[in-house]
């Protein structure tokens, strides 16, 4: 009786361990960044636990070659940061990575990072294919999609003012913003932060637009005096 209740209990260990690997799982995030940046992503995973004796990963990772170029990999700061990686890129858009250590993973969280520089703007994926912990096949695969903008995503600025009477504070002047990602913040030097400026007296106002990814625009706001005096000479005499 004991001896099937023994086997029973290692049948279950033994089970939940394989389940265990069998429900990892693998996590490429969403990204969005500009063009000029250099694009910096983690491959994460689920919680892994010493018990399981992962000490080997390796998976496809496939990608559009007209949008990004790779350039090179980081295990520091992450779960497998004592391994060593082999990677084979022979074949355009897709980079084999292969992971070994001695010492199981532990914790949840990156495996590995990876470094592209973006080519162009658009939306793109990148996906994982072939995902192996020791020799398990890990199934349940969460892919990034990364959106590259261009720079400042095309924010620009274009200004509408209404003159000042003269001798007045009665002008104002408007920053009509486009592209970008909201929300924006104003600055005006005329102290406002909204996007019209009033109680304007006759003169020179500079605007500086920030949007949301930290992108910033400045443009010029010229307020002129209105119903002032005007001179004119119906005689001239010479001396």
């Amino acid at each position: 009786m004991n001896k099937k209740i023994i086997f029973i209990s290692f049948l279950m260990s033994f089970m939940c361990f394989i389940n265990t690997q069998a429900q990892q799982n693998i996590i490429i995030p969403d990204s969005t960044i500009f063009v000029t940046d250099t694009l910096v992503i983690p491959v994460n995973t689920s919680n892994i636990n010493t018990s399981e004796n992962i000490i080997s990963y390796q998976f496809n990772l496939n990608y559009d070659v007209s949008k990004f170029q790779y350039q090179n990999y980081s295990l520091v700061n992450t779960l497998a940061q004592n391994g060593i990686v082999s990677i084979n890129t022979n074949t355009s858009g897709i980079i084999n990575f292969s992971y070994m250590n001695s010492t199981p993973l532990n914790g949840s969280g990156a495996i590995i990072k990876l470094k592209f520089v973006p080519l162009q703007a658009g939306i793109s994926d990148l996906s994982i294919t072939d995902f192996l912990y020791n020799t398990d096949t890990i199934t349940n695969v969460n892919n990034g999609t990364i959106t590259v903008l261009s720079a400042c995503n095309g924010l620009q600025i274009s200004i509408t003012n209404q003159n000042a009477s003269c001798n007045q504070h009665n002008g104002s002047a408007t920053a009509t913003v486009t592209g970008g990602t909201s929300p924006f913040a104003y600055a005006w030097t005329s102290g406002d932060i909204l996007p019209t400026a009033d109680s304007l007296a006759a003169g020179m106002y500079m605007v500086t637009v920030t949007d949301s990814s930290g992108c910033s625009v400045s443009a010029l706001a010229a307020v002129s005096n209105i119903n002032g005096p005007v001179i004119s000479a119906n005689t001239v005499t010479n001396l």
